[in-house]
C-alpha cells in the first residue's frame, strides 16, 4: 500500500486454482484494485506461454482473462521467442533476465 502496488508471486497447481476461484468472485472481484497488481511466477517452466505446461497459461485461463491487471505488470519468466544460446537453450538466459526484472520492480542490484 505504501508503494502503490500489490505484488504477488504465484505457483501453478491447486493453490492457484483456489486463489483464482476465490478472488474472481464477489466480493473480491469488484473490490480489489487490479491495476495495482504485479504478478511474478515462482515455478514457471521453460515453455511457450500457450503450452499446457506453462504456469502463465494456467494463470491466464484462471485469473487474467477475468480481471484488469495490466499486461505489462505480469512478469513472464520465459520467452520462447528469445534467441537460443550456443547449446540451443533459452532457460538460462531467460532466468537471468527474469532475475533482473524482479530486482527492477522490487528493488535491488542487477545480476552480474
Amino acid at each position: 500500500r505504501l508503494r502503490g502496488r500489490f505484488t504477488l508471486a504465484v505457483t501453478a497447481g491447486s493453490s492457484l486454482e483456489l486463489l483464482a476461484r476465490t478472488i474472481t468472485e464477489e466480493p473480491f472481484l469488484s473490490s480489489l484494485d487490479w491495476p495495482k497488481w504485479n504478478i511474478f511466477f515462482v515455478d514457471e517452466r521453460c515453455a511457450p506461454s500457450t503450452s499446457p505446461c506453462s504456469s502463465y497459461k494456467m494463470l491466464n485461463d484462471l485469473l487474467l482473462r477475468h480481471v484488469s491487471i495490466p499486461e505489462m505488470q505480469v512478469y513472464v519468466a520465459f520467452d520462447h521467442t528469445m534467441t537460443l544460446d550456443n547449446l540451443g537453450h533459452t532457460c538460462e538466459p531467460c532466468s537471468l533476465m527474469y532475475q533482473d526484472q524482479i530486482r527492477a520492480v522490487l528493488g535491488g542490484s542487477p545480476s552480474d
